[in-house]
C-alpha cells in the first residue's frame, strides 16, 4: 500500500453518513482489500475502503459485497470478529490501536504491542 495518499476533504463534517459516504466514494482514496492473512478463512470477499480526513477525523467508508453475512453483536466491545466484519489499525509509537466493525456499526477497539 506504499504511496497511498489520503486526501484532506474539508467538506467532511458530522454530516449524515450517506453524505459522507457519497463524498468519500467520489473524492476519497480507494483501497482495494484483496489479501487474506488467515489460513482458516481463505475466501476473498469483494471489499474496498474509501478514505479521507478532515480537521478532526479520519474517515473510512467500507464497501463489502458478499452473498451471506453474520451480524449478531449489537453492543460496542462485543466480539465482532465472530460476525462479518472489517478492521483497521493505527500505529501509535510502538503500539497500535485496532478497530473492528460489523455491518451494524458495532465497534470493538483495543490497543496492542
Amino acid at each position: 500500500m506504499s504511496g497511498l495518499k489520503i486526501p484532506y476533504l474539508k467538506q467532511l463534517t458530522s454530516a449524515g453518513s450517506m453524505d459522507a459516504a457519497e463524498l468519500l466514494m467520489s473524492n476519497g482514496a480507494l483501497i482495494r482489500i484483496d489479501k487474506i492473512n488467515w489460513a482458516d478463512f481463505p475466501a476473498i470477499i469483494d471489499t474496498s475502503a474509501y478514505t479521507g480526513y478532515s480537521k478532526d477525523y479520519l474517515w473510512i467508508h467500507y464497501v463489502v459485497r458478499n452473498e451471506t453475512i453474520r451480524a449478531v453483536c449489537r453492543q460496542d466491545q462485543e466480539p465482532v470478529w465472530q460476525d462479518s466484519c472489517v478492521e483497521f489499525f493505527l500505529k501509535q509509537g510502538d503500539n497500535y490501536r485496532n478497530f473492528e466493525f460489523n455491518c451494524l456499526g458495532v465497534c470493538l477497539s483495543a490497543n496492542g504491542p
